[in-house]
Formats: structure tokens, C-alpha cells, sequence
């Protein structure tokens, strides 16, 4: 009777170790847990900052690219095609004497000259080189439109012949036409090197953006899996040692009564045969 009652107070020992023991172990389960999905969600956000960043800097060098180059080229052509437009309607004035048709190709030379300017104020805007280049723009196209009125002038006055050789490409208007050519292909010149530079800059950055990605993405990927290596290791424990305790709470609750006239006196000689747990070892 007396083995009896040490059988089940000893498993009543046990099981309250056990149960303190389990309490414990979910308790750092679910810590270890919440760590793991907070750690992941961490690395999800930081994977979108450093892509937002990264689609950030694409856009501040496409933006670069389309604000200089691009605008800067196009406002060259345009100038380039009023500065053409207006030398050929100067020649057709000496070829048309009715004075309407004459009116007709002064409204366009005035057309193409507002136009010229807006081109030069774009210039202003978009241009990254130095000022001073589209300064001497503006300074030879007022000069020339300068030249080009008073050849009108002569041409009015009867001077015609005067007025249709400083049209010509050696003739003081021609010259002058030269210069605002030659002003236009400098700007011309550096926005087509900035705009390989800043291509040569973009190919590299793409490539040091992209190098940038694939290194965190196979950190994150790497710290993934040890945080659920160890989250599965920390579950697994536990439950690869229930099946252990069963049995010696099995083997505890069925072990037979030893009468007390036995040469033993005593069932604990029992105890020692079950493989316990180091934490449930009895004394």
C-alpha cells in the first residue's frame, strides 16, 4: 500500500514538472515566434525601401536625361529649322515683287523668329553647360536678325542689289548666320557628351543597383532559413520527448505493488530500469 501511494505521488510530481516544464517551453515557442514573423516582416519592408530607392534613382537620371539632352537637342533642331526657314524666305523676297506676297513671307520670318527666341529661352532652362554658351547664342541671332532688317530695309528703299548680296553665304548676313550656326553646334556638342555620360552613368547604375538587390534578397533568404531552421529545431524538441514522458508516466501509473514481506521491501528497485529524462530523474 505504501509503494502504492510513493507510485502516485511521484506522478503527481512528475506531472507538475511536466507542466511547468511544457508552460515554459511554449512560452519560448511562441516568443521565438513572434521574433521570427516580426524579423521576416522587418526584412519585407527594408527589401521595399531599398526598391523604392532604387526605382528612385532610375527615375532622377531618366528625368536628367530627358530635362538636358533630349529637350536641349530639340530646341536646337527647332532653332536650327526657323534659322533655315528664315535665310530662305530672305531669298525669296528678291525673287516676288508683289508686295503682298511679300507681307505674306515677312509675317513667316517674324513667325519663325518668335519661334527662334522661345528656342533660346528653353535653351536656358534645360541647358546644364555653361551660361555663357547660350548667352552668345542670343547675342549672334540678335545681331543677325539686326543685319536681316536692314537688308530688308535696303531691299525697300530699291537698294536691291546691296540688300541680296549680304543675303549671300559670304555676304555680312551669311556670315552672321555662321556664327549663330556655330554658337548652336557648341550646345550641341555638350548635350550629345552629356547625354553618352549620363547613359554610361545609367548602364552603371543599373548594374550596381541590380548587384545591390540580389545581395540583400540572398541575405534575407539566408536568414530566413536559419530563423526557421532554429524555429523548427525549438518545436521539434519538445515534441520528440512527449512520447518518452508517456511512457514513464505509463510505466509510473501501472508499475505492480510489491508486497512489503519482499527481500526488497520496497518497489523502487523498479525506478532505475526507466530510461527517465535527466530533468525527471528521481533522487
Amino acid at each position: 500500500m505504501s509503494a502504492i501511494c510513493d507510485q502516485q505521488q511521484m506522478y503527481i510530481i512528475l506531472k507538475q514538472k511536466k507542466a511547468k516544464t511544457m508552460k515554459m517551453k511554449n512560452l519560448s515557442i511562441g516568443t521565438q515566434l513572434k521574433i521570427g514573423f516580426t524579423t521576416m516582416l522587418f526584412f519585407v519592408v527594408v527589401l521595399g525601401a531599398i526598391s523604392y530607392q532604387q526605382s528612385d534613382k532610375i527615375h532622377q537620371q531618366t528625368e536628367t536625361m530627358y530635362h538636358h539632352p533630349l529637350l536641349v537637342r530639340r530646341a536646337i533642331g527647332l532653332m536650327n529649322s526657323d534659322l533655315l526657314g528664315i535665310r530662305l524666305n530672305m531669298k525669296d523676297l528678291f525673287l516676288d515683287s508683289d508686295q503682298k506676297d511679300i507681307a505674306q513671307i515677312l509675317n513667316q520670318i517674324d513667325t519663325q523668329k518668335a519661334n527662334a527666341f522661345e528656342q533660346i529661352d528653353q535653351m536656358y532652362m534645360s541647358y546644364l553647360g555653361p551660361r555663357t554658351d547660350v548667352d552668345s547664342l542670343k547675342q549672334a541671332f540678335i545681331i543677325y536678325n539686326s543685319v536681316r532688317e536692314e537688308s530688308i530695309r535696303l531691299l525697300r528703299v530699291g537698294k536691291i542689289q546691296e540688300a541680296a548680296s549680304r543675303t549671300k553665304n559670304n555676304g555680312i548676313a551669311g556670315k552672321q548666320a555662321e556664327k549663330v550656326l556655330a554658337a548652336l553646334q557648341k550646345i550641341d556638342d555638350f548635350a550629345r557628351l552629356k547625354g553618352d555620360t549620363l547613359y554610361a552613368n545609367s548602364i552603371k547604375l543599373n548594374n550596381t543597383l541590380h548587384f545591390q538587390l540580389i545581395l540583400i534578397i540572398a541575405v534575407i533568404l539566408i536568414l530566413s532559413f536559419v530563423i526557421n531552421f532554429l524555429l523548427l529545431r525549438s518545436i521539434r524538441k519538445p515534441l520528440t520527448d512527449s512520447p518518452k514522458l508517456l511512457n514513464i508516466f505509463t510505466a509510473a501509473i501501472w508499475m505492480p505493488a510489491v508486497p512489503m514481506n519482499h527481500k526488497m521491501k520496497s518497489a523502487n528497485y523498479l525506478l532505475p530500469s526507466i530510461h527517465w529524462p535527466k530533468a525527471f530523474r528521481p533522487p
